[in-house]
C-alpha cells in the first residue's frame, strides 16, 4: 500500500481519522488496493479524488474510459498479469511499455511487472474503478467473445461432417435398395443398420463412439464424424 496515497487522502480531509484507519486495516487484511477499497465502499468520489492524487503524486493521469486500446497493445500484457497487478497496457514504444495503474509510485511493483513482461514499463495513473472496467472490457469480454467464436467454428465443422456422413449413408442405402435405415443411439455408442431384402445389414463393422470433440462439453454431445468416416466400411459393397 502506498503511504503517499493514504497521506493525500488524510490531508484532503476526505475521511475522518477512524474511517481512514479502518480502510487501511481492511484493505490490507483483504489484500485489496487501498483506493479500490475506498471506491467500492463509496467512501470517496472518483471524480473528486483522482485530480488530488494526480497533483499529490506528481504523475500523469490517464482517462481509461476514453481510450480505444489496440489489440496488438493488449497482447503485450497477458490477462493473468493484468488481473494480478491491476494494470492496463495503453501503448508500446520500442521496448517501452506504457501501462495504466493505480499507483505509479510503487517502484517494487514496476520492477516486478518489468521482469514478468521482459520489458521496460512506465505506469500512468488511472482510477482503480476505471482499471476494473477496462479489465472487463478488454480481457474478460474478449475471452468470452473468443469462446463464442471457437464454439461457432466447431459447430460449423461439425455440420460439415454431418452433411458428408448423411449423404454417404443415403447413397449406400439406395445402392443396397434398403427399405429402412435403423439408427440406434446409446449412451456412449451409436449403431446404424440398413434393412434390405427383409434383413438388417450392418452399415458399419463396429459401433461408433460418441465424442465431445465438438460443441460445449458441459451441455452437448456430438458424434465424432471424422472418426466415423475414416472407419466406415466400403459403402458400395453388397
Amino acid at each position: 500500500m502506498s503511504q503517499r496515497i493514504v497521506e493525500i487522502i488524510r490531508k484532503a480531509n476526505l475521511l475522518n481519522k477512524e474511517d481512514l484507519a479502518k480502510a487501511v486495516e481492511f484493505s490490507t487484511r483483504d489484500n485489496i488496493p487501498f483506493m479500490l477499497f475506498l471506491f467500492s465502499n463509496n467512501m470517496v468520489n472518483e471524480e473528486t479524488v483522482m485530480p488530488l492524487l494526480e497533483q499529490g503524486l506528481g504523475v500523469e493521469r490517464i482517462d481509461l474510459d476514453s481510450q480505444d486500446i489496440e489489440p496488438a497493445v493488449l497482447d503485450c500484457v497477458p490477462r493473468d498479469v493484468a488481473m494480478q497487478y491491476r494494470i492496463i497496457p495503453i501503448n508500446r514504444l520500442a521496448n517501452n511499455l506504457i501501462v495504466a495503474g493505480g499507483d505509479p509510485t510503487d517502484l517494487a511493483l514496476i520492477d516486478k511487472i518489468s521482469a514478468r513482461l521482459s520489458s521496460k514499463v512506465k505506469i500512468k495513473l488511472a482510477s482503480e474503478l476505471a482499471i476494473t472496467r477496462a479489465i472487463n472490457k478488454y480481457y474478460t469480454n474478449r475471452v468470452e467473445a473468443e469462446k463464442k467464436s471457437t464454439k461457432a467454428t466447431s459447430a460449423e465443422v461439425s455440420d460439415t461432417y454431418v452433411v458428408a456422413f448423411i449423404d454417404r449413408l443415403l447413397q449406400t442405402a439406395a445402392h443396397r435398395k434398403a427399405s429402412d435405415i435403423h439408427i440406434e443411439p446409446f449412451e456412449t455408442m451409436i449403431r446404424i443398420r440398413l434393412r434390405a431384402d427383409g434383413t438388417l445389414q450392418e452399415y458399419l463393422e463396429r459401433l461408433i463412439p460418441v465424442s465431445k470433440t465438438y460443441g460445449d462439453p458441459e451441455t452437448e454431445r456430438w458424434i465424432d464424424y471424422s472418426d466415423l468416416l475414416e472407419k466406415t466400411v466400403n459403402p458400395y459393397r453388397k
